[in-house]
Order: structure tokens, then sequence, then C-alpha cells
């Protein structure tokens, strides 16, 4: 049994894999390990693996391992996904876990956008290699910097609610300015991907904001990056 951890900047996901069958999974606020772990258990676990983009929290979670082994995923030549990075070993946990689930379940080319703190893009092309993607700023950000930088904007959840582009009050515009906005910037960036592959890829949707609504055909897949822990697991043992 496989315990997949993927620790975001606000938030962690826990999934118990039975071979590479998702059998269990755990949510919550990155900043609580030793409720999340709990929840999630020990029993039958033969293998740790963890994708982390927080360093701090990482820290937290493996001294809630009660002592047991932990692999961190990072990109190696065994892991048999190349890629067009000149330095691989900057290539964040996440980005990594979501392209080899891409590059392992197909079809091809394929981009994950994961849709969280910040907006990443993973694009796998045709023949398997990992070919980087664009990074953005995420809904939450966006909502800190208006209330952060101007005088008398709230500070909103922007996903409390979907919202029209016809609003009736400063929330819901802020809402709607970050849920169109960031549609707009992110079907922006699948066109470019499109043209640069020479074909439209696959898409696949992840992350706290996955739900936000593209014209283009989309797929959901919340546990993309705890799937890419299990192919790493299957691969490297």
């Amino acid at each position: 049994m496989l315990l997949a951890i993927n620790l975001g900047n606000t938030n962690a996901q826990i999934g118990k894999f039975d071979g590479d069958r998702l059998v269990a999974i755990e949510k919550g606020p990155v900043r609580t390990p030793d409720l999340l772990l709990r929840s999630a258990g020990f029993d039958e676990i033969d293998a740790i693996w963890i994708a982390s983009v927080n360093r701090s929290a990482l820290t937290a979670w493996l001294s809630f391992l009660e002592g047991r082994p932990a692999s961190i995923l990072k990109w190696s030549p065994e892991l048999g996904i190349p890629t067009s990075y000149q330095n691989p070993t900057q290539i964040g946990a996440d980005r990594l876990a979501n392209a080899l689930a891409l590059q392992a379940q197909g079809p091809l080319p394929a981009v994950s956008v994961d849709i969280g703190t910040a907006v990443t893009f993973e694009v796998v092309d045709e023949s398997g290699c990992f070919r980087g993607g664009p990074i953005l700023p995420g809904g939450d950000l966006m909502a800190k910097a208006l209330n952060d930088y101007t005088s008398l904007l709230p500070l909103v959840d922007p996903w409390d609610s979907p919202s029209d582009v016809l609003t009736s009050s400063t929330e819901e515009a802020i809402r709607a300015g970050i849920q169109y906005g960031l549609a707009g910037a992110v079907e922006g960036v699948l066109d470019e991907i499109a043209a640069r592959l020479g074909q439209g890829p696959r898409v696949v949707l992840t992350g706290g904001g996955a739900g936000i609504h593209l014209r283009r055909k989309t797929e959901q897949s919340p546990e993309l990056t705890l799937q890419g822990l299990q192919v790493a697991f299957a691969r490297l043992g």
C-alpha cells in the first residue's frame, strides 16, 4: 500500500493506493499534518511518497510520519520522463507529478492546468517529453493583491460562488474579474500551446480552482498529482 502526499502552498492531499487504484483520500489545510495523517492512518503502508512545493510544511509533515522513511519526488533520468528543462532539478514536484500522470495515462499530447495558489501548465508532447509550461498567479493571490494594494477593495473568496460578468456588488465584481479573467488567461495560454505543438492537446484540470469554466473540452482530475506520485513509486519502487 502506498501513501501519497501532495503538499501545496495552502492545502494538502493524502491518497492511499492499492497498486494503481486510489482507495482513500484525505484533504485539508497544509498546516494540519497531525489531523490529516491520523485520519489517513498507516495501516498496511509499504511506502510513502511526497510531492511538496512548501519547504516549511514538508519539515513539519516529516516530523509527523513517526520515523517512517519517505521518498521526496524530484526529477531523475530513472523516472522515464525526458524534459526540455535546462536544469531538470528545478522542476516543481507538483508539476513533475502532474506530467508523470499525463504521460502514463495518455493519450498524448496533453496538458494539465493546476489551479491553486498559482496556476501551472504542464505540457507533455506526443513523444512523452515534459515541455514545461507557464506559471501565473491563482485566484487567491489575485484576491489578496487587490485587497493589499487598494484602499477600499475587500478580501473575498474568489471561488465562493459562480459569478456573472454583470455584477451587483463589489464582492461579486472581484469574483467575476478573477473567475472570468483566469478563464480567459487559461484559454489564451492553451491556444498558444496548441499552436506550438501543432495540434490541440488533451486538457486536464486539477487543483482547487479546477471548476473554472472553459469553452473548450476539458477533463477533471482532482487527484492528478497523487496519481503522478503513484507512477513515480511504480517506476522507482
